[in-house]
């Protein structure tokens, strides 16, 4: 398993990634994370290496399936509206400052997500509704949009109060 994107904090911090995926599936199913390493020093240099790794692990091959969510600003992994990583190729995992919430992220690529056999965004809650709306429904080039039409294969799995002000119904 790998992470789509990472908070620029320690493994340990409540908003960690890392952790929180450990906590609810790693550690239940006694699968094995490849997580990019925040201690790095400088986050340019953790997302190269981070990528570096992927990029072994992907020899000659690519992902099978990646999941992701959307946030009610139609972000997806840290690929947030507006971000300099949206047009970014110069690797496959970046660090990109979030202006938004003035802070590093890491985040997969938009070439390293079209590249996976199959896309899958688990979206859920109210708050999403409008935003799901706006991709779906009109199409809006929301991030989340962006990676969902650049895409082999996207599904998308959402619950009764994220699809609540969908006009139609993807199949």
């Amino acid at each position: 398993m790998w992470l789509g994107d990472e908070r620029w904090v320690s493994h340990d911090h409540p908003d960690s990634n890392t952790r929180m995926v450990h906590e609810t599936l790693v550690d239940m199913v006694l699968a094995r994370l490849v997580a990019p390493d925040t201690a790095f020093g400088e986050p340019a240099a953790a997302a190269a290496s981070y990528g570096a790794t992927l990029c072994e692990i992907f020899y000659e091959d690519r992902p099978d399936l990646v999941l992701l969510g959307i946030g009610n600003d139609g972000h997806t992994a840290s690929l947030f509206p507006g971000s300099d990583a949206l047009t970014d190729d110069s690797g496959i995992y970046l660090a990109s400052w979030v202006e938004q919430k003035e802070t590093w992220r890491l985040t997969a690529s938009m070439a390293l997500l079209w590249s996976a056999r199959e896309l899958v965004f688990l979206v859920q809650g109210a708050d999403k509704a409008e935003v799901l709306s706006q991709i779906i429904d009109d199409g809006l080039p929301f991030p989340a949009q962006r990676v969902a039409a650049g895409a082999d294969a996207a599904r998308w799995m959402v619950d009764e109060a994220a699809a609540s002000k969908l006009r139609s119904v993807p199949r």
